[in-house]
């Protein structure tokens, strides 16, 4: 108990910037700010020592600093009021505090240094090469996590919302108080190389896009889109998020993700922000709008994480079918006490993603019928591509005998009766 005993600590001096301690409480503080320089100046000499600070590795130690700064400003902020020498200036927006959804994030937050310990151990059993690389890198995946769970329950005991990810003005301020070195923008106004030449309209410049760039994404319109192999069979797959809702500074960032993975396709409203659940149930009610159409609502997936819902398999299929070729998206998620979480996205690349993630899934973003399916299989058929009786089910014979079209005409052989191979076979569906 001794963890859980810190973690209330820490957060308890974070409570207001008005809010005067003394005594043991004092001591408290000045203690955790010693401790959490300590903390900043070793992340500084290990992202400094890193041969590529723009590394998967270097943007997770970068995005613990930045937390990290920032509390260690709120802290001093707080030691400073209290002995009468006036405070430094950090800017943080007041929410309202959320005692149950406190209880569950102090959960989450002990699970958590569970697992690091867990992982940690996992790194100490290799001595080198990519599998010990892998472990690393979930290691400083698993203590951001923690910093961004330390962040959401600070906001849902003590209404302080502390970012995980701290950017601009805010990110200097909390730096100069933990002698950060924040990266400096070198000037060059020519265009940044991971621009996507076909939307000139989007601001690239952007700090997420330069995130994105760095941790592999190719960058479509509003989106980060990887393409990559199951690590269990190596099957085509595929994974993209939308940035449009994220903020610059302090907020949540809601984002819309498509995937691919392991022939299961997934559409996911990601809240960035946890949500009570109802134990009974396994669905939440999830609302959207896409372009000038009705608004519709629908029973999605909660996620196990407990920050969002998704769509899967078939149902996922269907979505993304609803999506293509769509300009602006709203989604509207409930939670089971009321609070409600919103986004308004601009869907610039989604087709390119959605056409992605049906190529490595193997499914059609066109809604075929069973007719439809017949007229494919009987085109097949008559050009010399054995898809079998035209019944009118596309199953496995079907897929093969699409495939090796496919390859015949230079197209990519996802066996998924995509827009570009039913042009090729001359239907106009």
């Amino acid at each position: 108990m001794i963890r859980k005993t810190v973690f209330q600590s820490a957060a308890a001096a974070l409570l207001s910037t008005t809010m005067l301690v003394s005594g043991p409480a004092l001591a408290d503080i000045t203690s955790e700010i010693a401790a959490i320089q300590g903390e900043i100046a070793s992340l500084e000499e290990e992202i400094s020592n890193m041969a590529n600070p723009d590394s998967l590795f270097g943007v997770l130690k970068q995005a613990r600093l930045d937390a990290t700064a920032l509390t260690l400003a709120l802290l001093t902020n707080q030691k400073l009021a209290n002995e009468g020498a006036g405070t430094i200036e950090v800017i943080v927006p007041a929410v309202q505090p959320h005692p149950e959804k406190s209880a569950q994030l102090l959960e989450e937050y002990m699970k958590q240094m569970k697992v690091i310990d867990a992982v940690q151990d996992e790194v100490a059993q290799y001595s080198g090469g990519l599998v010990q690389a892998m472990a690393i890198s979930r290691l400083e995946t698993e203590k951001l996590t923690l910093a961004q769970i330390r962040a959401a329950w600070m906001q849902a005991e003590y209404g302080i919302a502390l970012p995980a990810n701290v950017s601009g003005s805010a990110r200097s301020s909390a730096s100069d108080i933990g002698n950060s070195n924040p990266s400096n923008d070198d000037g060059d106004d020519t265009k940044v190389a991971w621009a996507d030449p076909t939307h000139p309209d989007i601001d690239y410049d952007q700090s997420i896009f330069r995130q994105l760039d760095n941790e592999g994404f190719e960058v479509v319109g509003w989106w980060g889109l990887k393409k990559y192999q199951a690590e269990v069979d190596d099957s085509p797959a595929v994974f993209a998020i939308n940035v449009n809702a994220f903020t610059e500074g302090y907020g949540d960032d809601p984002s819309l993700k498509i995937g691919c993975q392991e022939g299961t396709a997934s559409i996911v409203f990601d809240t960035d922000d946890y949500i009570q659940t109802d134990s009974r149930a396994n669905s939440i009610s999830v609302t959207y709008r896409i372009d000038d159409s009705e608004a519709q609502t629908g029973r999605w997936s909660e996620l196990s994480g407990s920050k969002g819902a998704g769509l899967f398999n078939a149902d996922g299929e269907a979505f993304l079918r609803k999506l293509y070729g769509s300009k602006k998206t709203f989604f509207r998620l409930r939670e089971r006490d009321g609070e409600i979480h919103s986004m308004s996205l601009n869907m610039a690349g989604t087709d390119v993603v959605i056409d992605a993630a049906a190529a490595a899934c193997g499914f059609s973003t066109l809604e075929l019928t069973r007719d439809d399916y017949k007229a494919i299989q009987t085109m097949l058929n008559a050009g010399g591509f054995n898809a079998g009786d035209p019944y009118g089910v596309w199953g496995n014979g079907s897929k093969k005998a699409l495939r090796k079209f496919q390859e015949a005409n230079g197209l990519s052989a996802t066996g998924a009766p995509d827009r570009k191979t039913l042009k090729a076979m001359g239907l106009n569906l």
